[in-house]
């Protein structure tokens, strides 16, 4: 499976503070080769470890489908879909100045991609590239 080691890092913690946003988790239901994954992350530089093909691009892919709205192995959203399920869900939390924030976006195998931010569906275009 796919492991993280937590690595502190004083220049990471200083530029996310700048940035203002830290990712805090990762949770996957049904996403490619995830029935169910969840990862806490910490300050610092979080490594994903693993042999091939045990999902650790996986995890980077639905963090940039959080951040600018799409993957960037793929142009069709069935493929994000677990084999044999009807949908797949990618929900990201973080942590900013004024708090702690949920996105979670849904990918149905028959409709277009949701996203929600902290529970209330959301045009996500406002949201792309601030992770």
């Amino acid at each position: 499976g796919t492991n993280v080691v937590n690595l502190v890092s004083n220049y990471n913690i200083a530029r996310a503070t700048e940035a203002g946003m830290e990712i805090t988790s990762l949770r996957l239901t049904n996403y490619r080769n995830y029935a169910e994954q969840e990862i806490e992350l910490r300050p610092g530089i979080n490594v994903l470890t693993g042999g091939n093909a045990q999902g650790k691009t996986n995890m980077l892919e639905a963090v940039r489908l959080c951040s600018i709205g799409r993957s960037h192995r793929t142009s069709r959203d069935r493929e994000l879909i677990r084999e044999g399920e009807e949908q797949a869900r990618v929900e990201l939390r973080w942590q900013r100045r004024d708090g702690s924030h949920d996105l979670a976006a849904l990918i149905p195998a028959s409709s277009a991609k949701q996203m929600r931010v902290d529970g209330k569906p959301v045009d996500p275009s406002p949201y792309l590239g601030k992770m």
